[in-house]
């Protein structure tokens, strides 16, 4: 027979089991699927992975922002990373960095601000992937390479 303070034990160390798993991060609950579909934002900045080549992501970057009105201040790209500055409203700073991971699979994080904006790091980041997946009808979209 179990003792009263055994069952306490036990009852106690269910109960704390219940809340980490309950009341945890969705992402962990769900081994990560909840962030990747739309990025993960961490510390001010928005990340994501996606299929698409560098060049692509590239030119779903500049569409983007150009769609937003968002005025590039410099652009710097070679074989491996690219990273765009850009002025936003009330002169917020805009870095989009890209990293290739693969030769189709590339890395993108945006960063609004210096302490970062998730809302409008989500809107370009939808706007970049808008561009990566398929052109809206009546907008200007670059024909991205294969």
């Amino acid at each position: 027979m179990c003792s009263v303070k055994t069952f306490a034990l036990v009852k106690g160390l269910l109960t704390c089991i219940c809340v980490l798993l309950f009341s945890g991060c969705p992402a962990f609950l769900l081994g990560g699927a909840a962030v990747g579909a739309a990025g993960a934002y961490y510390l001010g900045e928005l990340t994501a992975t996606r299929n698409a080549t560098l060049t692509q992501a590239w030119l779903a970057s500049e569409s983007a922002l150009e769609e937003l009105g968002i005025v590039v201040v410099s652009k710097e790209r070679d074989g491996l990373t690219g990273v765009i500055h850009a002025k936003g409203a009330e002169e917020k700073t805009i870095r989009i960095h890209l990293k290739k991971i693969f030769d189709d699979v590339t890395e993108i994080k945006v960063r609004v601000g210096t302490l970062g904006d998730e809302m409008q790091s989500r809107i370009i980041f939808e706007r970049i992937e808008n561009y990566l997946t398929s052109p809206r009808p009546g907008t200007v979209h670059p024909k991205l390479p294969s």
